[in-house]
């Protein structure tokens, strides 16, 4: 059994599919001559419930902005799993 790795994503797409898609592809380019698996951890979060509703518009609270800044739609989301997969790598997140 090989190894597996697991690569970090977070919110570093900055709410951008396009550019988690870019950080999908060169991670890629990287990691593609070892003989490991590689998955990347997502950070999925139901925003509508993980931030109390009392909150929701606090742009002065570190986290709630940045959770708020970040926020990919579920299609998004199954955009980054789907290039995911097509490379090989993993998901570490529920799907």
């Amino acid at each position: 059994m090989k190894p597996m790795f697991i690569l970090e994503m977070a919110n570093n797409h900055m709410g951008d599919v396009s550019h988690g898609l870019n950080i999908i592809r060169e991670f890629h380019k990287v990691v593609k001559e070892f003989p490991f698996k590689f998955a990347f951890k997502l950070q999925y979060r139901q925003l509508d419930t993980f931030i109390h509703p009392l909150y929701r518009d606090r742009q002065d609270i570190k986290y709630v902005k940045r959770f708020s800044e970040t926020r990919l739609s579920e299609e998004d989301f199954k955009k980054l799993l789907a290039e995911m997969q097509s490379w090989g790598l993993f998901p570490s997140a529920p799907v």
